[in-house]
């Protein structure tokens, strides 16, 4: 007689989405780092160029609205429930990417505003 532990089942039960979720990293992983390091180069032209949009428009808080707004709106379909078509899937990781390396440019950038 067999004893499986819950370690065991735990393995086995998960191993299959494990497998899935590195086969998706292997193949999508050069596209991702082209979208985080487009979204961080975004995210620094846009600390660079804030100045000139402030030509544009009359209130600094509009712009600041708009860009999250256009995040949250991201994130809720980033997040939302798991029934989505296997492209627009792929796509809103990839978006995800994009706005997680915005994020760290944005970041990045607001180091270099206080120094």
């Amino acid at each position: 007689m067999i004893f499986k532990s819950k370690l065991d089942a735990f393995v086995s039960q998960y191993s299959g989405s494990l497998r899935e979720k590195s086969l998706f990293l292997r193949k999508n992983f050069p596209s991702m780092l082209a979208l985080l390091l487009l979204g961080f180069l975004v995210g620094n032209v846009f600390g660079t160029f804030l100045n000139t949009l402030r030509f544009f428009f009359l209130w600094d808080i509009f712009i600041i609205f708009v860009l999250i707004g256009l995040l949250e709106i991201l994130n809720y379909n980033v997040y939302q429930a798991k029934n989505r078509l296997v492209f627009k899937k792929i796509v809103v990781q990839f978006l995800n990417f994009f706005k997680i390396g915005l994020m760290i440019g944005f970041f990045v950038d607001a180091f270099k505003v206080g120094s």
